[in-house]
């Protein structure tokens, strides 16, 4: 239909009034293009939402007081809860990965663009995840942490990632998969999770 940006919420997203008006208002006062920019997301008692932490990137201090000299921060991945993308930059990468669904294809999308371009968190923009709990993808522990497991192997194997990115989100991987299996009132189900994740992660993505 002719629009710029594409403004991407979960099922389970209350936005502020004016979350939309502040992400725009972000980004006409970017110090770079921008591909990406994304809200404050939190809880229903107002504290951030543990699953949705902004992911900021790691730039020359120079950058970063670019950034927040026009009061944003940079950003090297967000989630679906509040997030504009850019239309060249589905242009560009295409759609996020189906085959993800339901966890980290909103890591893995963002990343990819933002591998190469830039993207900010706009603090006054604020977005509530509805959540039952306070959780995130490790202290959930139901058994679809299966997927978690899975497509976190998939995002190591894919481009989202390199160097010392790599190795830090490697690590992450094995730490949240020892909290799981320490969490999980069921041993022997949970380590049966774990295994069949690391299976299927090591196969190649569906096409």
């Amino acid at each position: 239909a002719g629009y710029e940006w594409i403004w991407l919420l979960d099922d389970d997203t209350f936005a502020d009034e004016r979350c939309l008006e502040t992400l725009l208002a972000g980004v006409e006062r970017a110090p770079r293009r921008p591909s990406v920019m994304t809200s404050v997301v939190r809880w229903r008692d107002g504290s951030l939402h543990p699953m949705n932490r902004p992911w900021l990137r790691l730039v020359p201090r120079g950058r970063y007081a670019e950034a927040v000299a026009t009061g944003l921060a940079p950003i090297r991945a967000a989630t679906f809860v509040s997030t504009m993308v850019h239309r060249d930059a589905v242009a560009r990468h295409g759609l996020p990965p189906g085959h993800y669904f339901v966890w980290l294809d909103d890591i893995q999308y963002t990343a990819r663009i933002l591998r190469e371009g830039d993207g900010y968190i706009v603090p006054e923009s604020t977005a509530v995840h509805w959540t039952p709990k306070a959780y995130d993808t490790v202290t959930d522990t139901r058994d679809r942490f299966y997927l978690k497991v899975r497509n976190q192997l998939w995002l190591l194997r894919g481009p989202s990632f390199g160097g010392l990115e790599w190795i830090g989100y490697a690590r992450a991987w094995l730490r949240g998969i020892g909290t799981y299996l320490r969490r999980s009132d069921d041993k022997a189900r949970a380590l049966a999770t774990v295994l069949k994740g690391i299976r299927d992660g090591m196969r190649r993505e569906p096409a």
